[in-house]
C-alpha cells in the first residue's frame, strides 16, 4: 500500500511543482518574480525539516504515523480547493498525448531506476552481477536518452514532442543547473536522513526528540530566507550559489565529527552543522532556481523546472540508496556510528563537486523577458498552429 500510493503521490508531485513555477511567471515579473521564487523556494527548504517534528509528534501520540497522513489529505483538501477557485487559467497548448515522448521517457526512466538499483545492491556485494552490470547499463542508457533525444526522434519521430525540446539544450546555466540539483538535494536530504537515523540508532531518542534537534535548521532556514528578500539581487547569483555551496561543506565537516561518545556533541557538532547547512541551501537554492527560471522562455518554464526537479529527486533516491549501500545492516553501536560517519562524505563529496561546478561551468546571464517571449513565436512548430 505504501509503495503503491506513494507512487501516486509522485505523479501528484510531478503535476504540482512545475506547474507552480510555471504559474509565477505568468503572475509576476522582474523583482516580483524573484521574491516569488524566493520565498516558495524557502517554504519548500523550511517544510523539509518542519515535517520531521510534526511526524515525530504524531509518532509520541495515540494515533501514531497515520495522524500525518490526515494532516496531509486535509492541508491537500484545502489547498486545493483554494487553488481551483483563486489561480489564473492559463491558455495551453495543441499538445495531444498521442505526441508524448513515450520511448525517450522510458529509455531515461529506465536508465534512472537501474543507477539506482545498482547503488542499492552494491552494499551487499560490489562484485556481484546486480551491481557490475546493472550500473553501466544504467548510464548507458542515460547516453542513450540524449542521443535519441537529440539526433533520433526529430528524423525517425518528427510529430513527437521531446521530453526534453532541444531549445532547452541551450537556455544559459541549464544542463550545470540540473546536475547541481542531483548534487545538492543528494548531500542535502542525504545528510538530514543520515541525521535522523544517527538520533534514532546511536542516541536512542525519541522521533519526536529527533524532530525538535532541526530547530536550529528550521530557524537558519527561515532566518535567511528573510534576510534574502531585502538583499536580492544585490550581489551576483553565481557567487552567491557558490558562497551557499561552500557554507554547506563548512556544514557538512562538522556533521563529519559527530561522535556520541563526546560530551555534548549535538551542540558542537550538529547545532553548529546544521544552521551552516541551512544558510548554504538557502542561499543556493533560491538563486539557482532563479537562474533557472529567469533565464528560461515563458513556454518552456513549466518543462524546465519539471526537469530539475525530476533530477533533483532522482538526487535523493541516489543519496538513499548510496548511503543504505555503506551503512549496510548491523546492530552493532559503534559500527553503526563509523558507517554513518563514512555516509557524511558522500554528502560532502556532493557539495564540494557542486562548487566547483558553480564555480567553473555557470556564469551570470540577463533574464529574458516572459511577456514578449512568447509572442514573437507563438506557432507550434510540427503542426503550424498557433498556441
Amino acid at each position: 500500500v505504501f509503495i503503491v500510493f506513494r507512487a501516486f503521490q509522485g505523479m501528484a508531485a510531478a503535476t504540482l511543482i512545475p506547474s507552480s513555477y510555471a504559474l509565477m511567471a505568468h503572475m509576476f515579473e522582474g523583482k516580483q518574480l524573484n521574491m516569488a521564487i524566493t520565498v516558495l523556494s524557502g517554504m519548500l527548504s523550511s517544510a523539509n525539516a518542519g515535517g520531521l517534528i510534526v511526524g515525530g509528534a504524531f509518532l509520541e501520540s495515540s494515533v501514531k504515523y497515520k495522524g500525518i497522513t490526515y494532516v496531509s489529505f486535509a492541508i491537500s483538501l484545502l489547498l486545493g480547493i483554494i487553488a481551483f477557485f483563486n489561480f489564473p487559467i492559463v491558455s495551453r497548448n495543441k499538445d495531444k498525448l498521442r505526441d508524448l515522448d513515450y520511448i525517450g521517457s522510458s529509455i531515461l526512466i529506465s536508465g534512472l531506476l537501474l543507477i539506482i538499483v545498482g547503488f542499492t545492491e552494491a552494499g551487499e556485494h560490489w562484485n556481484s552481477p546486480k551491481t557490475y552490470v546493472i550500473l553501466p547499463i544504467g548510464f548507458v542508457l542515460v547516453g542513450v536518452f540524449i542521443i535519441y533525444e537529440n539526433y533520433v526522434s526529430p528524423k525517425m519521430f518528427p510529430n513527437t514532442h521531446p521530453l526534453i525540446p532541444k531549445p532547452v539544450w541551450t537556455i544559459p546555466n541549464f544542463i550545470p543547473l540540473v546536475f547541481n540539483s542531483i548534487l545538492n538535494f543528494s548531500g542535502y536530504f542525504g545528510m538530514i536522513f543520515i541525521s535522523t537515523s544517527y538520533f534514532l540508532y546511536i542516541d536512542d531518542v525519541s522521533p519526536l526528540i529527533t524532530g525538535v534537534r532541526y530547530l536550529p535548521f528550521i530557524v537558519t532556514l527561515l532566518f535567511t530566507l528573510t534576510l534574502m528578500s531585502q538583499i536580492y539581487g544585490v550581489f551576483s547569483p553565481k557567487w552567491i550559489s557558490t558562497l551557499g555551496f561552500l557554507i554547506g561543506v563548512g556544514g557538512l565537516i562538522l556533521f563529519s565529527r559527530v561522535d556520541y561518545k563526546v560530551s555534548y556533541y549535538y551542540w558542537k557538532f550538529s547545532f553548529t552543522g546544521q544552521a551552516l547547512l541551512g544558510f548554504g541551501s538557502v542561499l543556493y537554492f533560491i538563486h539557482y532556481l532563479n537562474m533557472i527560471i529567469t533565464a528560461t522562455p515563458l513556454k518552456f518554464q513549466g518543462i524546465v523546472t519539471g526537469i530539475a526537479q525530476t533530477f533533483a529527486q532522482f538526487g535523493i533516491a541516489l543519496s538513499f540508496a548510496v548511503i543504505t549501500s555503506i551503512v549496510g545492516d548491523t546492530s552493532d553501536k559503534e559500527k553503526l556510528h563509523k558507517r554513518y560517519i563514512n555516509a557524511t562524505y558522500f554528502c560532502l563529496a556532493c557539495y564540494g563537486l557542486g562548487t566547483l561546478v558553480l564555480l567553473f561551468f555557470v556564469h551570470d546571464v540577463a533574464p529574458t523577458s516572459p511577456a514578449k517571449d512568447d509572442t514573437t513565436d507563438d506557432t507550434d512548430q510540427n503542426t503550424g498552429e498557433k498556441v
